[in-house]
């Protein structure tokens, strides 16, 4: 489970959030099913996601997700680890958000490599995002690529 809160002082109306998580795998496969939604009083605060909390459940692989008043959604993400360290997944997330009248479906297909060997602490991560949309959202395709270090 899952839950947000954004105290904020002046404006009245605090912002939260709840999630909920089933996770379950067997051998390389592993997936999950999400729900979350936002309370109809506030947004969440961009600094409350970021501040140590994790991402709402629901989010994209690329898009840190929904934390607008009054949205709700779910997620489903299943990936499969092909060889040690190689990792090819999907996930499919629709996101609903009733004050804005906006309706909108993420698909993320992603991997990533985390080398052995000689090059022990290098990984690479391939991301790709489309987005589509019914009223009021933009349809948009993003693809990321990373290339990491740990020491």
């Amino acid at each position: 489970g899952q839950y947000i809160s954004t105290d904020y002082d002046a404006a009245g109306d605090d912002g939260s959030l709840y999630g909920i998580k089933a996770s379950f795998g067997m051998g390389a496969f592993n997936a999950y099913v999400a729900y979350a939604e936002v309370k109809d009083d506030a947004d969440v605060s961009v600094s409350a996601k970021v501040g140590g909390a994790d991402p709402i459940y629901t989010a994209q692989v690329i898009g840190s997700g929904e934390y607008t008043a009054g949205s709700k959604g779910y997620a489903v993400d299943a990936n499969y680890e092909v060889v040690k360290g190689a990792k090819v997944g999907a996930r499919y997330s629709d996101i609903s958000v009733e004050a804005a009248n906006k309706d909108y479906s993420i698909v993320d297909i992603y991997a990533n490599y985390a080398f052995d060997g000689a090059l022990k602490g290098f990984g690479v991560e391939l991301q790709y995002e489309d987005k589509s949309g019914d009223s009021g959202v933009l349809d948009s395709n993003e693809l990321r690529f990373r290339a990491n270090y740990k020491f």
